[in-house]
């Protein structure tokens, strides 16, 4: 009984740590401003990024996109070094609006997009295996919109989302060459809402608010350890993810210009702890305590006849404290330089936009030790590259 607890307290570690980031790049021209687009949100995407915006829509407009991102880490450190598999992750996403008639002013949206997630794999006999190797979280959420304009300059928008998380994490165990630690888990249930206001006195000003409530998730799955005995038993846990709230300001001097700037705060705050629960060994619970985190966005878009030009810098601030530091968890303090060109041809609109992060590090002390003494302290760097393709059909 003891063993078992000492084993499933390793695997809580694993699940509760290897919570995966968000992921803001839901849509091209939004992610070349630099995510400054809570005050604009003129597009079917503002599903995701601010619903009252729905309400600028005149006609049906259904949009796609795929962000691919490809993130990189390495590790030099007291156990040695170590570097992150090369992966590029595809990401797609779609929305679309439809405007109701006879009631001008009120349009339907939908949206399917993946709000956090990514995946790390640091190899099975690095220097910390016993902390972390490879870790998936594949998080998908639906979300059905409304959005209506006052046809005063207030436009407000609500979202009823239905989530779905899975989560594959992987860990070794140190108790003999090769042993590992593996929990699956699924919630396809969970229910979340978002908020959304747009305030435009002029038509040189916007304003724009949106709050996303959180997220919790009841995990349901299977705690596999092995070898050199393989043992397999169920385990749940209650897996949360947290609120964030959004606020913009848009200024057009001209029809041609769109300056904005914008702040995006996740309440990592209330990410405390995590209790897996294991009729083996009773409830485990595991403290994390992390801090709330923020992207400080700024861009600008320039309309040039049927093209239009878009840059923007973005600093996203890490939320995961030496003391619950984790490799499984890619946190940073980054900047992120950001660009993109669209094209209108008749009814269809065409983006890209490209992103990097420059290279950052951080070195972390203090941070937990696994049970068979292997540790994570070190310094760490990363870089990110991402590029965003995207189609809109508007009828």
């Amino acid at each position: 009984m003891k063993t078992h607890a000492a084993l499933l307290f390793l695997m809580t570690s694993s699940i509760a740590l290897a919570d995966g980031s968000r992921l803001p790049s839901q849509d091209a021209l939004a992610v070349a401003r630099g995510y400054a687009y809570t005050a604009t949100a003129d597009d079917p995407s503002a599903v995701y990024y601010n619903p009252a915006g729905l309400g600028q829509q005149l006609s049906g407009d259904v949009e796609a996109g795929v962000s691919f991102i490809t993130p990189s880490s390495s590790y030099s450190g007291p156990a040695g070094t170590a570097s992150t598999k090369k992966q590029t992750f595809a990401l797609p996403y779609f929305y679309a609006a439809q405007p109701v008639y006879p009631l001008g002013g009120l349009v339907l949206g939908v949206g399917v997009y993946a709000p956090f997630g990514l995946s790390t794999e640091w190899p099975g006999d690095g220097p910390f295996r016993t902390i972390a190797t490879k870790n998936t979280l594949t998080f998908v959420r639906t979300a059905f919109s409304v959005g209506y304009d006052f046809k005063n300059g207030i436009m407000i928008g609500a979202s009823i989302q239905d989530n779905s998380l899975k989560a594959d994490l992987n860990r070794g165990l140190g108790y003999a060459p090769g042993d590992y630690l593996n929990y699956t888990g699924r919630d396809d249930n969970a229910w979340s809402y978002n908020l959304g206001l747009i305030w435009r006195p002029s038509p040189q000003h916007s304003f724009g608010l949106t709050y996303q409530s959180q997220t919790t998730f009841n995990l349901a799955g299977t705690v596999t350890l092995s070898p050199p005995v393989g043992v397999s038993a169920p385990g749940t846990a209650q897996w949360l993810f947290p609120s964030n709230f959004a606020l913009g300001y848009s200024y057009r001097p001209t029809p041609e210009w769109n300056f904005e700037v914008g702040y995006d705060q996740t309440n990592w705050s209330a990410f405390k702890t995590v209790t897996l629960n294991s009729a083996a060994t009773g409830p485990l619970p595991l403290v994390f305590n992390w801090k709330d985190s923020a992207y400080y966005g700024a861009g600008l878009t320039r309309y040039v006849g049927s093209w239009h030009y878009s840059a923007g810098v973005n600093y996203s601030a890490n939320s995961v404290n030496d003391s619950t530091w984790t490799p499984s968890v890619d946190d940073y303090g980054k900047w992120l330089l950001n660009g993109g060109v669209g094209l209108k041809v008749d009814s269809w609109n065409l983006e890209t936009a490209l992103q990097w992060s420059p290279p950052e590090s951080r070195t972390v002390t203090g941070s937990p030790y696994s049970a068979a003494g292997q540790t994570a302290d070190g310094t760490y760097r990363n870089t990110l590259w991402g590029l965003m393709l995207q189609a809109a059909y508007r009828w």
